[in-house]
């Protein structure tokens, strides 16, 4: 700063090209000179430099923290180190930091501004947890506008996108493990020490809960043994008795002599077969929502390679409780936040012939945003080449029929005019042809009615009243935009090409 305000005498320049002479300008005797800072930042830094009272600090931790990144900026560009170092030391008392993250949580505009900051000033132990707070904003129906995103870096609008991605896989990697969260289909119980047992000169583990003394067959499923009663499978599944019949299948063990099959099938799944046909308590049903969505596919699946009917069909019906269906499209569609989810539904529907789930998890797919995602971790890699295109084309047509539907819309800002039923004219948004929202909302509420139509018509169609939007406007506008819901959700099948997929697998189910 010192620099700035002293004009040492004019010499003849050195170089070769020099730099173009500033014109003094003065008033009342005094030099003026012009500076490219917020007033407000300016301000509080000349309070700190020449306090005008020594009662009140200029500046301490109750300071507003917005006012104190202003100060460490400007502090910082005129190089005055003392003021730099103590409104640091303020900020880390009141921002969460990666040493102190329990510190009051940032809102979404808050955590935008603290990363251009801290990016600008180069104070990067602020960065992670700013981060962390951008990242996990619920965008919903009234949250800030894009602008504030836009401020950002490019690189860093990519790193909140991928974060948000990688930080949800992480922590699924650890949750899924844990006991406490039933997505896992049971509760475990502190396990005995597995007993051994050698069959076929290989060691296998008992199971700990179907090994029955007076049992007659022994099946074999990865590392453990079960051993059950072959009139109570023969029983329940064909296709399992008929196993038992042929002899080259059944071969005797060293376990009494009791027949052993070998069987190619995941633990979990037969176990929980197992579990509903041989029911060790009646104190709840076995199967039910608790078990979650992938332990209900699992059971699908190999109730239905064995035909154990009755089973499968019960399983069906809790996991139409569970995961969004072509009757039940709004039914817990945060189970397809993560798009590996929403592949693995859409091969289990094919498999099993279950239409019902196609729709929704394609709808999932095709409205995911995928930012910055190599294409060897792209689950859509795991889809059939036909499925993968049906996820792009559909895209396309969802998103042009949804703006056919909504351009013309009064509330979408192109200057239409509600006159049919507004009653106020120009004091209400509709009469007034003004929109719905704040000007600065209007494109990431457009931009989310084309990448997320069915969420986006949904929080319209649920809009609470509006103090400047008359009663008609509010019911018409309401009405309108779940009408263009339903109209898009009876078209799911057409956008992603699966009325004849969904007939044929009718036809074989």
């Amino acid at each position: 700063m010192a620099s700035i305000l002293t004009r040492p005498e004019s010499k003849p320049p050195l170089e070769a090209n020099p730099a173009p002479k500033i014109p003094r300008v003065v008033f009342e005797g005094a030099p003026v000179v012009s500076l490219d800072d917020q007033a407000n930042d300016f301000a509080i830094l000349l309070d700190t430099l020449l306090p005008q009272t020594s009662v009140e600090v200029p500046i301490s931790s109750q300071t507003p923290w917005m006012r104190l990144l202003g100060l460490a900026k400007i502090a910082q560009k005129y190089q005055i180190n003392d003021v730099v170092t103590q409104t640091i030391d303020y900020l880390e008392k009141v921002l969460p930091t990666v040493k102190r993250p329990a510190i009051s949580p940032l809102g979404p505009t808050e955590a935008i501004y603290v990363i251009d900051w801290a990016n600008h000033c180069g104070f990067t132990q602020f960065l992670p947890i700013a981060f962390y707070y951008a990242a996990t904003i619920q965008w919903e129906f009234n949250n800030m506008s894009s602008k504030s995103f836009q401020i950002l870096r490019p690189q860093d609008q990519v790193r909140i996108q991928h974060g948000r991605a990688q930080l949800q896989v992480e922590v699924m990697k650890v949750a899924l493990t844990r006991w406490e969260n039933s997505c896992l289909g049971f509760m475990p119980e502190e396990q005995p020490a597995r007993e051994s047992i050698t069959i076929w000169e290989a060691t296998y583990y008992k199971h700990p809960t179907h090994w029955y003394p007076d049992g007659n067959i022994i099946f074999l499923v990865e590392d453990t043994a079960i051993q059950l009663i072959k009139s109570v499978i023969d029983r329940r599944s064909s296709v399992l008795g008929e196993k038992l019949v042929h002899t080259d299948a059944v071969k005797p063990s060293a376990s009494g002599g009791v027949g052993t099959i070998r069987l190619e099938d995941n633990l979990r799944d037969f176990s929980f077969l197992v579990d509903v046909i041989m029911p060790q308590s009646c104190a709840k049903p076995r199967i039910s929502t608790e078990n979650g969505w992938r332990s209900l596919i699992g059971l699908i699946q190999i109730a239905q390679k064995y035909k154990v009917d009755d089973v499968a069909k019960r399983a069906v019906e809790v996991l139409e409780e569970v995961l969004p269906t072509v009757q039940r499209p709004d039914q817990n569609t945060n189970e397809y936040d993560d798009p590996e989810s929403a592949v693995d539904v859409v091969n289990f529907a094919r498999h099993s012939h279950l239409p019902q789930f196609l729709r929704p998890a394609f709808y999932a797919l095709a409205t995911q945003e995928w930012v910055d995602r190599p294409l060897e971790s792209n689950p859509l890699t795991r889809l059939p080449s036909k499925d993968m295109m049906r996820v792009q084309q559909g895209r396309t047509k969802l998103q042009s029929e949804a703006i056919t539907m909504a351009f013309e819309r009064w509330e979408n800002c192109n200057g239409w005019r509600n006159l049919v039923v507004c009653d106020k004219n120009k004091s209400c948004y509709g009469g007034w042809g003004n929109g719905f929202w704040p000007k600065e909302d209007n494109v990431a509420r457009w931009k989310n009615l084309q990448w997320h139509p069915l969420d986006e018509l949904k929080k319209r169609a649920e809009m609470p009243k509006h103090r400047y939007v008359c009663t008609p406007c509010r019911d018409e506008f309401v009405a309108a935009n779940k009408q263009m819901r339903v109209d898009l959700i009876n078209k799911l099948s057409a956008f992603f090409s699966l009325e004849e997929d969904e007939a044929s697998i009718r036809g074989s189910s």
